[in-house]
């Protein structure tokens, strides 16, 4: 009879001594010796002809886990730290600090101490309502003894999550935590979601300025029509920048008057026509009000010549991107994806452009992207869930190829929450699948496939389908690209104990 226990006690940074202890009939046996943490992988002991094969050694401690949750008053102060700071934390443990200000207050940290095992023990610092909350992104990820002692404002709530090993401690970390004021933001600039102010120039740059993604939301940004003469002629008042033919609002006044000096009486219809040109409508309410195919190519016969004669550039249409589908006011439908007439496709409402949306893979918003379904094979955990895919009408599922080597049993839709209930979650049979002809398993080209719903999917607000690009052109047309799909934002179990504070 044998028993084999492998026992590990650390002395510094990154080595530890193991013993590896062997129970017999026979004389007791041990064998030490100092080895890195990182090469106790599998050890291997031979005595005569026994070879006993020793596991890395694991805590068979239950880990630590709670939440702490403290609503701070005006100008208050409070300090966060590790248990036992400034002596050593324990092992095993996965806590997590959510923190609030009040109403026209914003939260200030600052980090007063930092001393954790390099690599092994993290505190991760966050804006939002927690980890792997909605509206929740990680600011910082720290380990070991470097930080910044500069104060940071991460908005209206935060949190902090401290994890550790289950061998070596250090003394631990503090934070400063103050509720303040919430500045009036100055001419020029935005106000974020969480309440920081950054400069209006920094609205749908690509970059996470406030953090939050609220500067990233709704883009491109929607503003008013400033040209008179454009807002008294146009079917709508939202139009935004850059587009196809103007970078700026400045540009589209340039260029609208530029036009008016030279060509004007080229055609009766070329002003409304222009500007539809240098003002598009606004595109996040579905499809829009466009200049009429018919008249595209009018106005184009009558002066595209003296256009591109008297200006010296290039004509700034192309007539193909209309059509003749006429509303009562005059105007057209522009091509703006909606291919099977669903007059939705594209469309949100159940998704508030206030609500904190986070990218980069942190969590969505319920109804923020209402065309993605999940494709559901039983036995799987996460509900079944095996992949994603896109809605593009009431019957058929885009989604890629490699995604279907098997039969997939539903697809469910208006949950953004694999392992949630939802009175909005729709979940609708497969009928087919129909693979890509040309689609290599190997090299994935070709990797798309469409699935046939056994019966319509009833839209809702959670519920609708995604426009399909129109453009011969992608490249140039569209600039900014989203990905949406599943998946963890952060390492370690959910949290499941509130203490309120």
């Amino acid at each position: 009879m044998l028993d084999v226990h492998l026992g590990c006690w650390c002395t510094h940074r990154d080595s530890c001594i193991c013993r590896l202890l062997l129970d017999c009939t026979d004389p007791f046996l041990v064998m030490g010796g100092e080895v890195s943490r990182r090469e106790m992988g599998i050890m291997f002991i031979v005595f005569g002809l026994l070879a006993v094969s020793v596991l890395p050694y694991t805590s068979a401690e239950k880990t630590d886990t709670s939440i702490t949750v403290i609503e701070l008053e005006r100008n208050e102060i409070t300090v966060i730290s590790s248990p036992g700071y400034p002596f050593y934390y324990d092992s095993n443990l996965d806590l997590t600090w959510v923190l609030t200000a009040p109403v026209g207050h914003i939260l200030q940290i600052q980090i007063l101490d930092l001393a954790l095992e390099t690599d092994y023990d993290y505190l991760y610092i966050g804006s939002g309502p927690g980890p792997n909350e909605p509206g929740s992104w990680e600011l910082q990820k720290l380990t070991g003894y470097n930080y910044s002692s500069e104060p940071a404002t991460p908005g209206h709530s935060m949190w902090a999550r401290f994890t550790t090993d289950v061998s070596r401690d250090d003394f631990g970390f503090s934070l400063r935590v103050t509720a303040i004021l919430n500045p009036e933001c100055s001419s020029g600039q935005m106000q974020c979601s969480s309440g920081l102010c950054i400069s209006e120039s920094a609205r749908c740059d690509g970059n996470n300025d406030c953090l939050d993604f609220s500067d990233e939301e709704y883009c491109p940004y929607c503003e008013q029509v400033h040209l008179d003469i454009c807002r008294q002629s146009l079917a709508y008042n939202l139009t935004f920048f850059p587009n196809r033919n103007a970078e700026t609002a400045d540009a589209a006044a340039g260029g609208f008057t530029d036009m008016a000096d030279t060509i004007s009486s080229c055609h009766d219809h070329l002003f409304p026509f222009m500007c539809t040109v240098y003002y598009p409508e606004c595109t996040h309410n579905g499809p829009t009000h466009r200049v009429c195919y018919s008249d595209c190519l009018a106005v184009t016969d009558a002066c595209k010549a003296s256009f591109e004669q008297l200006l010296d550039r290039p004509w700034p249409v192309n007539c193909s991107m209309f059509t003749d589908e006429q509303e009562e006011d005059g105007s057209c439908f522009g091509p703006a994806g909606d291919i099977f007439g669903t007059n939705i496709c594209g469309t949100r409402p159940a998704y508030a452009s206030d609500q904190n949306r986070v990218l980069g893979g942190t969590n969505a918003r319920q109804g923020e992207f209402p065309w993605i379904g999940s494709l559901r094979l039983e036995g799987l955990d996460f509900g079944g869930h095996w992949c994603g895919s896109t809605l593009i009408n009431s019957l058929w599922v885009l989604t890629a190829a490699h995604c279907v080597p098997y039969y997939v049993d539903r697809v469910v839709f208006g949950n953004a929450h694999l392992t949630d209930d939802s009175d909005n979650e729709v979940a609708v049979e497969v009928a087919d699948i129909f693979e890509h002809p040309e689609y290599d398993t190997y090299l994935y080209i070709n990797d798309i496939a469409l699935i046939r719903l056994a019966e319509p999917v009833p839209f809702s607000d959670y519920v609708r389908p995604a426009c399909l690009s129109e453009s011969p052109d992608e490249l140039e047309d569209y600039r900014r690209c989203l990905v949406a799909g599943w998946g963890t934002t952060l390492q370690g179990p959910r949290m499941y104990c509130f203490t309120y504070i």
